[in-house]
């Protein structure tokens, strides 16, 4: 096997040369906005707000910081200056059942002016219905109406009153509605005891004329009734004549305005009904007319039912609504009615109905936050229901839960035209998907934004325009050549691929920002690379506590990592610590022990739930690998316990699997490894190495052990060659390896890494399965060949001893003849 040489220094960072753009700062470059390397979000964004049928609202995922609000928002803001101003929407009072008000839709900006109008129309027809009251014309009809009426019922009860003094007996008015007759003795009303004395004749005459006279009153009674009743309706026809002629030409002016819109017409002529037949509530002579203009929902004291609620008011010719909403609560999303404490009762109305996110947003779009959506109580369900029925319909979760028996208005559903745009995390969307049936079927556009782009010189140049973008949007200084290429590897280096620019522009504008601040501490009118390099130690230091105090355990011995010298079954492994936004890269001492067993490697980690599924996994592999290459033909009599010494918390993953190949195969064959290397790299059945995460972070912690130590000849670090073009380490890891004080090197097989690490010829099996003396598979295969030898020979030593007691058994056994006595 050819020897593994150390990368190239050039191989370790994938620098980015100011030379090949054609602008001297970005100041120089054309901002640009909008979908910069989202050219799949773009199109399917697009798609979605361009087609309209049902079903097809949009769900955006993506990482956090590639600017998914922010792009989301622009673009839907740009795409609804092309959309027709939608409708206003109002409530109304609903004259024949008040529970259930109208809603009504107008064109845009009609629905405030009508409010505005009616307003002014119930504040002019007071004054005018006043005024016509006041009027002597009417007050002179009324009073004839009344006094008409007074005196008929007068003359009929004088002419009663008059047939009765004819027969000696006097009308006498108790009460204000109430007569009685009593007999009459020389002009003088006389008691019971003067009746008595009366002759037995005069009492019966007496008693016959009193009922015929209490008959005649009954009947007169009810002829007044009448009268008064016929009275009353004279006057009630006369206040609606003085009422359709006090408002007529006010209502009639209002109609004329309206009169494109049948349902303002309908809504006007039912508004009229009702003051004619509620006159009162303006000329405050009724207890209703009190509780109309109550404190339940004044305005300018005008009575509620009259008002208009204006639930969604649009300017002329502003295009469609662009809703965010930060806190999607069930209330929020669909809106509510407010109920206020009246007179030690709970009252609400309908101009008490409030509107929610989706009636602001109708007709345009309605961008939400998906985690934010499912945290809120029946949010979800509702937005859903919404959506499946085409309407919004106000309900309380009082009512749709039975939670309370409180009566409460049912307003008017009003149909829903709104493009709903969700955004979240990549597991929110498929868990969707596999637990909501309904959310295909509702969400059926998937706008996915990437977290980054190849690295060309044409997508570059465009990474110019974003940061012109972001320059110019902050206020920020702007960047020199040099300094936009610092950015350029910067960027890189998040991504983890030095052939990749990331699009998480969140981290890229606050580099921008620690630069600008760096650069002003000295005055200087441009960024330039020692200002954005200065940005990033600074960042570095200010997140790295937890990273040199680790630094610090391992240089005092705490935590054991050798960096120099040769052990037997003790490998230098490499682990990623993730502490947020923040990555470092930490070794890990990884051990081995063997023993005669069943073949059987045992993983520690796992053994004391301390180990994830992934790395069991590759903890096993490591089994199939040994299986596969040295018990072909013979049992493997050896067991095995893999461990990660000094880890007290979960260890999960594949990207050691390599070296803990290696610190096995190295306890086996009690080869020493050598210490003044690491290896981070996983690995199949079949030994091929597997790419990793976290390389450059990897590389650095082992790094800066080794230089905290002072160098020593062969330190190093050994990774998969597919990470290779990851690479964008430090410049003092880089610095080093020209120097000559450290190397990276790149395997493509564990054969490779093994030679590496143990300084041993792995060896190639011959056509029996044999490998040549003095390699290290040959060693462990004689050693395997000695355990299966030694397994045969204690099975041999047993045999005898099992025949022996066999024989025993035999002997002790009763003959026929002790049988038969």
């Amino acid at each position: 096997m050819a020897k593994v040489k150390p990368l190239s220094p050039s191989a370790l960072y994938h620098a980015c040369d100011p030379k090949a753009f054609g602008f001297r700062t970005t100041a120089e470059v054309e901002p640009l906005q909008g979908f910069v390397g989202q050219e799949r979000a773009e199109r399917a964004a697009r798609f979605g707000v361009g087609i309209e049928r049902e079903g097809y609202n949009l769900f955006v995922v993506g990482r956090s910081g590639v600017g998914k609000h922010h792009l989301l928002r622009q673009f839907l803001e740009q795409a609804a200056l092309a959309k027709a101003t939608p409708p206003d929407w109002i409530y109304v009072n609903n004259f024949i059942s008040r529970r259930q008000p109208l809603a009504m839709r107008l064109p845009p900006g009609r629905g405030q002016r009508l409010k505005d109008d009616m307003q002014a129309l119930v504040k002019e027809l007071r004054t005018a219905i006043t005024n016509a009251f006041e009027h002597e014309d009417y007050q002179s009809r009324a009073d004839r109406v009344k006094e008409g009426g007074d005196e008929r019922n007068k003359g009929a009860l004088l002419e009663l009153a008059k047939q009765a003094e004819e027969k000696g007996i006097k009308l006498i008015q108790q009460t204000p509605g109430g007569y009685a007759f009593a007999p009459v003795v020389n002009g003088e009303v006389v008691d019971s005891e003067a009746i008595d004395e009366m002759s037995e004749r005069a009492r019966k005459k007496l008693r016959r004329d009193m009922a015929e006279l209490e008959r005649q009153l009954q009947e007169l009674l009810k002829q007044i009734n009448k009268w008064t009743q016929e009275a009353r309706d004279a006057l009630r026809l006369l206040n609606e004549e003085v009422t359709r002629y006090a408002m007529a030409h006010l209502t009639d002016a209002l109609k004329r305005r309206y009169s494109d819109l049948p349902e303002v017409l309908d809504f006007l002529s039912a508004v009229e009904a009702d003051l004619v037949d509620n006159v009162d509530v303006f000329l405050g002579e009724s207890e209703e007319a009190a509780d109309a203009v109550s404190s339940v929902s004044p305005e300018n004291n005008i009575p509620p039912r009259y008002q208009v609620n204006v639930v969604v008011s649009h300017c002329e010719d502003a295009g469609a609504p662009v809703v965010i909403e930060d806190l999607p609560t069930y209330q929020n999303l669909v809106g509510n009615v407010e109920h206020v404490t009246y007179m030690g009762t709970v009252a609400t109305d309908f101009t008490l109905i409030r509107p929610g996110a989706l009636h602001r947003a109708n007709g345009g779009y309605l961008l939400v936050d998906a985690e934010q959506l499912l945290s809120q109580p029946y949010a979800w369900d509702s937005l859903k229901r919404v959506l499946r029925s085409g309407e919004i319909r106000i309900d309380s979760l009082e009512r749709m839960l039975t939670v309370s028996g409180t009566v409460s208005l049912e307003p008017q559903a009003i149909p829903l035209d709104c493009k709903i745009v969700l955004l979240g995390e990549y597991d929110i969307y498929f868990d969707l998907m596999h637990y909501d049936r309904e959310f295909g079927r509702l969400f059926k556009v998937l706008v996915d934004f990437s977290d980054d782009m190849p690295r060309s010189l044409d997508n570059e140049t465009l990474f110019a325009g974003l940061l012109a973008g972001i320059i110019e949007k902050e206020g920020l200084r702007h960047l020199s050549k040099k300094a936009f290429a610092r950015v350029v590897e910067y960027s890189a280096r998040l991504t983890d691929d030095g052939h990749k620019l990331t699009l998480r522009a969140s981290c890229i504008a606050d580099l921008l920002r620690e630069a600008d601040f760096w650069a002003s501490q000295v005055q200087a009118k441009l960024i330039d690379r020692v200002h954005v390099d200065e940005a990033i130690r600074e960042r570095d230091y200010r997140f790295g506590r937890f990273r040199d105090e680790s630094l610090a355990e391992i240089h005092k011995g705490i935590v054991m990592i050798d960096t120099a010298g040769e052990v037997v079954g003790q490998t230098n492994g490499l682990t990623v610590i993730e502490l947020g936004e923040y990555l470092y890269g930490q070794p890990s001492r990884i051990t081995a022990t063997v023993r005669h067993g069943d073949g059987e490697v045992l993983d520690i980690e796992r053994k004391v739930e301390l180990g994830g599924a992934i790395h069991s996994k590759g903890v096993m592999i490591l089994s199939a690998f040994i299986g596969a290459r040295f018990g072909k033909t013979d049992p493997i009599y050896l067991a095995a316990s893999l461990v990660f010494e000094q880890s007290y918390g979960m260890v999960d993953g594949d990207s050691a699997s390599m070296a803990e190949m290696i610190t096995l195969l190295s306890a086996v064959a009690n080869v020493p490894v050598r210490q003044c290397l690491a290896i981070t790299g996983s690995m199949n059945q079949l030994g091929q190495v597997q790419p990793i995460g976290g390389v450059n972070e990897k590389i650095e912690g082992f790094f800066d052990i080794c230089k905290a130590r002072g160098f020593v000849p062969g330190q190093g670090v050994v990774i998969p060659s597919q990470n290779v073009a990851h690479l964008m380490l430090r410049e003092d890891v880089v610095a080093a390896c020209k120097a000559g004080q450290f190397s990276i090197y790149a395997v493509s097989h564990v054969d490779e890494a093994t030679e590496l690490l143990l300084g041993i010829t792995v060896g190639t099996a011959n056509a029996k399965g044999q490998y040549a003396k003095g390699t290290l598979n040959r060693i462990i295969q004689d050693k395997l060949a000695a355990l299966v030898e030694q397994e045969h020979a204690s099975h041999d030593d047993e045999k005898p001893k099992k025949d022996k007691i066999k024989k025993d058994k035999k002997n002790d056994e009763p003959g026929e003849a002790e049988m038969a006595n």
